[in-house]
């Protein structure tokens, strides 16, 4: 595991909160969440009380998240680096181990930080869901945040709205919110220009996209190359960016039976073309609403949470390369 060579940076404090975000991918909630409950970093201050990061601060502030990406807690990674600033032997420290212990240690229960967050949509309080979402990247990992909040809260919204439980304007400000969380994550995410391509959206008439975002982010996690059509795409404008492209799959998402119905003949095209052809892979909750509409789709049916489908996704990928 590669030390932080801090020494060959500069510790002069010139870079804004919105420098830092831009340098490092970790949102301004996030950098305030750790400095709050770890002292790290430790900005200075301007006369007007605004945070200024040196060089140095925005090379520990990688180092974290990357420890972080790898699997570490905040504070498994926070207490690594102490470690090593000390001079001390590093601790070896294995992703997911000692995990019950720290969750122990923190006062933050997912159920909680999802009523947090409910009941910050419910608000239209935006500033209070940023502090939430902040806290709980704060101390979780990526895949934790995405599983045991983001979609949980997201399947609440959509059922309460459903059940004419919840108004029109909340639902959609709590997707807005969580589809520009979810899009900056995915933008932070590195590009592999090398990896199999994967082409992902909604299918025709569908609007829904934060589902397919959140497969999208943990395909981009995999290594994978990714392009993002958005809502409702067209079956004629699919076809041609497959004949373009030539991706590896073609991955479209479906929340309603309409919209389902819809990817009968986007199947039946990509069934169509000539090889290499792509695999075509489809999901979301309208096939686990409607579970028998799956059999007359001709492709992958890709289910579960978003880490899980994306992790079949790959394996997928990986086994039709190494067909002759």
């Amino acid at each position: 595991m590669a030390e932080p060579d801090l020494e060959a940076y500069s510790d002069v404090p010139i870079f804004n909160t919105k420098a830092v975000v831009r340098e490092t991918g970790v949102p301004a909630a996030t950098l305030r969440a750790w400095e709050r409950r770890y002292g790290i970093p430790e900005p200075d201050r301007t006369a007007s009380n605004y945070r200024l990061y040196s060089e140095r601060d925005i090379a520990l502030i990688r180092w974290l998240r990357e420890r972080v990406e790898s699997g570490l807690t905040i504070s498994q990674a926070i207490e690594l680096f102490r470690h090593i600033s000390r001079g001390e032997e590093p601790l070896s420290v294995v992703p997911g181990e000692h995990r019950r212990t720290v969750e122990l240690e923190q006062p933050l229960e997912w159920g909680s930080l999802a009523q947090r967050l409910l009941d910050a949509f419910l608000a239209f309080d935006e500033q209070r869901a940023e502090l939430v979402v902040g806290e709980a990247f704060a101390i979780y990992p990526v895949e934790d945040v995405i599983t045991h909040l983001i979609q949980p809260v997201m399947v609440e919204v959509g059922e309460r709205w459903q059940r004419d439980e919840l108004p029109i304007p909340v639902e959609h400000f709590a997707t807005a919110f969580l589809v520009r969380k979810v899009m900056s994550l995915i933008n932070t995410q590195p590009v592999n220009i090398d990896a199999p391509l994967v082409i992902a959206g909604c299918a025709p008439s569908e609007h829904h996209e934060l589902g397919i975002l959140l497969f999208t982010l943990f395909l981009r996690r995999q290594g994978l190359r990714l392009l993002y059509l958005g809502q409702n795409v067209p079956l004629i404008d699919l076809q041609d960016a497959l004949e373009t492209l030539q991706p590896a799959m073609l991955a479209l998402s479906a929340a309603t039976l309409e919209a389902a119905g819809q990817l009968v003949p986007v199947g039946e095209m990509v069934a169509a073309l000539p090889e290499p052809r792509p695999l075509f892979a489809f999901g979301g909750q309208a096939f686990e609403r409607h579970a028998g509409i799956v059999a007359r789709i001709p492709g992958l049916y890709i289910e579960g949470a978003a880490p899980e489908a994306a992790r079949q996704t790959l394996l997928h990928i990986r086994h039709r390369a190494t067909r002759p």
